[in-house]
């Protein structure tokens, strides 16, 4: 039961990347899918499967560390903002604000993802 709830909260998350960064190429109907999936998941979960394995309570909550990732992609967007202006003058921007943006960048698109995962996976097999 446990690989079901890592497929779908991976799933949750790749959809939630696929969203926000927009330069994957993946045919719609595969998202189409994947959106079904997690649909159908979802209910399973809310009318039959809190009795059983992970209660709504902990669902809810793994679901919410998802959409956290919406939040920080945002926030990380007004940090950039924040420090250059806009993003016309990072190409006139010294190399220090240029390194910045590109750490930035690198958490934003990355490591929150693989950190929520990581998180999600953990409370998954240790429940």
């Amino acid at each position: 039961m446990e690989l079901f709830y890592v497929l779908f909260f991976g799933c949750l998350n790749f959809l939630i990347y696929y969203y926000l960064i927009n330069n994957l190429k993946i045919n719609k109907r595969i998202i189409v899918f994947i959106i079904l999936i997690l649909i159908i998941f979802s209910l399973i979960q809310i009318l039959y499967l809190n009795k059983f394995y992970l209660t709504n309570e902990d669902f809810y909550n793994l679901v919410f560390f998802s959409f956290l990732i919406i939040f920080n992609h945002y926030s990380f967007e007004a940090l950039i903002l924040f420090f250059i202006g806009n993003k016309e003058k990072l190409k006139y921007a010294p190399v220090e604000k240029k390194r910045l943006v590109f750490m930035i960048n690198i958490m934003r698109h990355k490591v929150i993802y693989i950190m929520i995962f990581a998180y999600q996976i953990s409370f998954i097999l240790n429940f």
